[in-house]
């Protein structure tokens, strides 16, 4: 006969796995238990240390909700270790049957689940190429890096850190760079997959007793190629383990290739050893496209489908998406998707109509001059055109100062020299400097980042 605390847990399971999904449901509930509910504290046992840990901070607040859900009542949830032991405890807890198999077991300290990630990913790197890259101004150092990183002569670095906004190319270098080795035969143990694949593969090994496994399985790659390692932030069982494979790959001069929307300096909760050590080879940025690679971006995925477009047309498109390559390829979608169901004659008025909702708001506004963000940055930091001009140090008036400095690099054509005889005759390393510091900034300070943004909108309207 099923208990009390039995049918809580079961309904609260039902309820949780329809939240979450069954493959997440599966890969995480399979050996978690509630054995007691006693007035309003509900006992949950979980395996072992580190899903103590993932569930306080990944699945307390849907537990929690879904016992008050089932109960009525304000529910206290309490985890606890179930056993002394750590691996084995583990794998003993979800071992099949004497003389059965798990199916979801794998030789390799695979999952299922990853193996269909794993499948996935080959499937969509077959697509992506470092023949179809388009070089410019915005990554070249990132190309000419990952070219370095795989020459067989290479001995300056052997680990790569990419980072960029979404949509910039990160991605595809690092699925090119999987094609070219696997084309190459240079190497025979090459794997790219994303940090989620990585880490529910982690997972999946150290539930079920397959970590010598898995550890041999990536700890022995002549190239590991990880996308949007930020994922792993505030992790840090998964942190740690993709620290000490880091420390054994690089030990053996092996390639370690990682993408990440942030700079390791600045990805959340990311351990100081594991961000250091991301720093140790070369760490470099894609920026968003400019006009000029935008529009032979547009122009290389045309002939790629063998599709022409008036140059006006291209030159248009390149002007308004500038923000990253996911956008050009979005409205290049589009139109060719209006052109063939309207039959219409793909120009610029054309172009205009079938991408109304999508063109940025910038695009439709005014021109933005430097004297405009002068008299924006001193109405919003409250100081003197003086102040502004001058070469005072202090704190809020050097932040004003490089705001503007920032700002009218991103807003106005102007070189770095030009930006700073307007501001009091400053050197254009002295820009560079202020330029950096507030993209540094807004990388790990929302609120500043909020103010950048309000006064961008503010410029292009031209408010006052």
């Amino acid at each position: 006969m099923i208990n009390k605390s039995s049918k809580i847990w079961l309904n609260v399971l039902d309820l949780t796995r329809t939240q979450i999904g069954n493959e997440r449901f599966n890969l995480w509930f399979k050996n978690v238990r509630m054995p007691g509910y006693n007035e309003g504290i509900a006992s949950i046992v979980v395996p072992n240390v580190f899903i103590k840990t993932w569930f306080e901070e990944n699945f307390l607040s849907i537990i929690k909700e879904n016992l008050q859900t089932v109960t009525n009542k304000d529910v206290d949830v309490e985890f606890t270790v179930g056993g002394t032991g750590f691996e084995n405890e583990i794998a003993m807890s979800t071992r099949a049957p004497s003389g059965k198999r798990d199916s979801e077991d794998s030789d390799d300290g695979g999952s299922s689940g990853s193996s269909s990630c794993d499948d996935q990913l080959k499937s969509s790197c077959r697509v992506l190429s470092l023949n179809d890259f388009v070089v410019g101004n915005c990554n070249r150092l990132a190309y000419a890096s990952a070219l370095e990183l795989i020459n067989p002569t290479n001995n300056s670095y052997n680990a790569l850190f990419i980072h960029g906004q979404v949509g910039v190319g990160k991605t595809h270098l690092l699925q090119g760079i999987w094609n070219m080795v696997k084309k190459s035969g240079n190497s025979k143990n090459v794997a790219y997959l994303a940090a989620e694949c990585w880490t529910n593969e982690f997972i999946h090994a150290l539930k079920n007793g397959k970590l010598d496994s898995f550890r041999h399985k990536y700890r022995n790659m002549d190239i590991l190629l990880i996308d949007d390692v930020h994922f792993i932030s505030s992790k840090p069982g998964v942190q740690e383990e993709l620290l000490h494979t880091f420390n054994m790959l690089h030990g053996m001069s092996k390639r370690i290739v990682f993408a990440s929307d942030s700079h390791p300096k600045f990805i959340y909760k990311l351990k100081e050893s594991l961000s250091s050590r991301f720093m140790t080879g070369m760490v470099t940025k894609i920026e968003s496209p400019d006009v000029k690679t935008a529009y032979l971006i547009l122009d290389s995925k045309l002939k790629i489908m063998k599709k022409e477009f008036p140059a006006a047309v291209i030159e248009y498109m390149a002007e308004t998406f500038l923000s990253n390559v996911r956008d050009l390829e979005c409205a290049l979608t589009t139109v060719l998707a209006v052109s063939n169901i309207t039959k219409k004659r793909i120009d610029v008025e054309m172009v205009k109509d079938a991408l109304n909702d999508q063109i940025p708001k910038q695009s439709r506004t005014r021109t933005v001059t430097i004297k405009d963000i002068e008299k924006s940055v001193i109405k919003h930091f409250n100081i003197t055109l003086a102040d502004i001009h001058s070469s005072k140090r202090v704190a809020y008036i050097s932040q004003a100062r490089q705001t503007a400095m920032y700002l009218s690099s991103i807003l106005t054509n102007l070189s770095r020299q030009q930006i700073g005889n307007h501001f009091g005759g400053k050197k254009h390393t002295t820009v560079i400097h202020a330029i950096k510091k507030i993209k540094e900034r807004i990388e790990k300070d929302q609120e500043l980042n909020v103010q950048i943004e309000r006064l961008k909108a503010s410029l292009y309207k031209g408010e006052d």
